[in-house]
């Protein structure tokens, strides 16, 4: 049998690290990337975004990718409980509008393909488009409240 350091485990895991601890550190790094591409670094996808369809990918991508390190928090016992509760109160106001954002780029998805098949009028595509432009502000403001709720500001 190895050693736990030929294994790769340090003493920290003999003294009963844990390994929700480094799935929770890695999850807090994770949204740290997130917020800082988030908050305006060049590399941030929803920014870069420059068609509908490419920031509701965006939106929904950087939305998962926080739901995860948030459902960490939440089931993390070790966690703060006022973090704990600001997270799972986040999550509530935020999946709703994620959830909303993705019906109406479905519905502008379908209008665009109507519309190129001559099967739906230019007016049509036009509401579908601003409803989808209105769902993607709040949907970006919800990503911001759920990833800085996890950050624990």
């Amino acid at each position: 049998m190895l050693a736990p350091q030929v294994l790769g485990y340090s003493q920290r895991f003999a003294a009963g690290y844990s390994t929700r601890r480094a799935s929770l550190s890695f999850a807090s790094l994770l949204v740290a990337a997130i917020l800082a591409l988030i908050s305006g670094c060049a590399s941030n996808p929803v920014a870069v975004a420059e068609t509908p369809a490419q920031k509701a990918y965006a939106i929904s991508a950087s939305y998962n990718v926080i739901l995860e390190a948030a459902a960490n928090i939440v089931e993390d016992t070790t966690a703060p409980i006022d973090l704990r509760r600001a997270v799972q109160a986040a999550e509530r106001r935020t999946t709703p509008v994620i959830e909303s954002l993705e019906t109406a780029f479905a519905d502008y998805q379908v209008a665009r393909a109507e519309f190129a098949a001559g099967e739906t009028t230019a007016d049509r595509l036009e509401v579908a488009t601003r409803n989808l432009e209105s769902w993607l502000s709040q949907a970006e403001a919800a990503l911001v409240e759920i990833a800085s709720a996890v950050r624990g500001r």
